[in-house]
């Protein structure tokens, strides 16, 4: 029941939270588009992100954005590894089609 609730709490405070990225420490080594496509990039990409289940969402964002080990996120979340695994993998599937329907390509 308890983890329930920690679960519970954590997945609240994702859909409530920010979404912050980090940038790296070199920009203009990394800046191959203009400035305004890698907004528009960053926005559909967290669009996308955002249309996700929220469990799904949290797998994503821990094991993607944080790069949190997936034992780490089994124990947060009160899962196994094998549903982060199969979590991520979905997850990973809907971004991509979603970011290609709206005319993303990597």
């Amino acid at each position: 029941m308890a983890s329930r609730i920690a679960t519970n709490a954590a997945l609240d405070h994702l859909r409530r939270s920010r979404r912050e990225v980090a940038l790296p420490d070199d920009l203009s080594a990394t800046a191959k588009q203009p400035p305004a496509e890698q907004l528009e990039l960053r926005r559909e990409i967290l669009g996308a992100i955002d249309k996700l289940s929220p469990p799904r969402r949290a797998v994503i964002l821990l094991a993607l954005v944080e790069k949190e080990p997936y034992d780490n996120i089994a124990q947060a979340l009160g899962i196994s590894e094998n549903a982060v695994t199969v979590r991520v993998f979905r997850g990973v599937r809907v971004l991509r089609k979603s970011l290609s329907q709206a005319g993303v390509h990597a």
